[in-house]
């Protein structure tokens, strides 16, 4: 029986294609059962999207509108409506920091190194068929969904966050899962070579870096950020065993299922050092 999904190709040419019988047909009749343009192209070894909408048009199926397309995955859209995983509340604190959420609007933008982050989030909420947008050195998210924004927003994940974020009313047992989104997004760890130190901060409000303090049981306060206005506060402290215990608290004592790569790499580094 032939495999519909082999592409054959003529010499070194993309789109000159030897079609076997029935394949096209079922291009056609995948797009039609709601599959994306996005998610064919991948099933047929990269297809090239001009060839299926060629296709698409030559069996008369019409294409969807981008907003149609939205709605064509199996996305979670009620995924934010209770914080009660791990994930949900990590990504609710991802967002609060990385996130824009305006009107039924969500969007992440981050650096093109940490793209893996973001098919990591359109996984999650399940919306395989939208396209993480790459741009210079930035790659961004966007996806519009009335209820998630909805949700996000009533978590305290709205526009201009950043200057009135609160810590959100989640179990307890899972705010560690928020701070650690929330730091993925607006903090950092880093090993000073020339001084032998390894350093630690968030970036947030008064009353995030409060509780970030108080909740990781730093000996130090928030202080003001000057080159910033309004209500901008960090938290820095330093020395390898103090940070190793705080981010244990972080990672769920190197437990943890979700974070962003770069930095977990960075606290498996710390945690190297005490083997040496």
């Amino acid at each position: 029986m032939p495999n519909l999904f082999h592409i054959e190709r003529i010499g070194n040419q993309r789109s000159n294609i030897k079609w076997q019988e029935g394949q096209r047909e079922k291009i056609a009749e995948l797009y039609q059962q709601k599959y994306s343009i996005h998610q064919i192209s991948r099933m047929f070894g990269g297809l090239h999207y001009n060839t299926i909408k060629k296709i698409l048009k030559e069996y008369d199926v019409p294409l969807r509108t981008r907003a149609q397309s939205h709605y064509q995955d199996n996305r979670c859209e009620d995924i934010f409506e209770n914080i009660d995983t791990e994930e949900k509340a990590y990504w609710l604190g991802f967002l609060c920091g990385d996130g824009c959420v305006f009107e039924n609007y969500i969007r992440i933008s981050l650096h093109k190194k940490d793209i893996h982050h973001l098919e990591k989030f359109r996984a999650f909420i399940k919306a395989d068929s939208i396209h993480i947008r790459n741009s210079g050195e930035y790659c961004s998210f966007s996806i519009d969904c009335k209820k998630m924004a909805e949700d996000l927003k009533k978590w305290g994940c709205f526009e201009r966050k950043s200057l009135i974020l609160k810590v959100p009313s989640i179990d307890e047992n899972l705010m560690c899962d928020w701070l650690r989104g929330l730091f993925d997004a607006d903090g950092g760890i880093s090993y000073i070579k020339k001084a032998n130190r390894w350093q630690s901060y968030l970036t947030s409000t008064k009353e995030v870096c409060d509780f970030y303090v108080s909740f990781l049981d730093i000996n130090t306060k928030p202080f003001k950020e000057h080159r910033c206005k309004n209500n901008t506060y960090r938290v820095h402290f330093n020395g390898r065993l103090s940070v190793m215990e705080k981010l244990n608290i972080l990672y769920r004592q190197n437990t943890a299922t979700i974070y962003l790569d770069r930095k977990y790499t960075l606290y498996q580094q710390l945690l190297s050092t005490l083997q040496q």
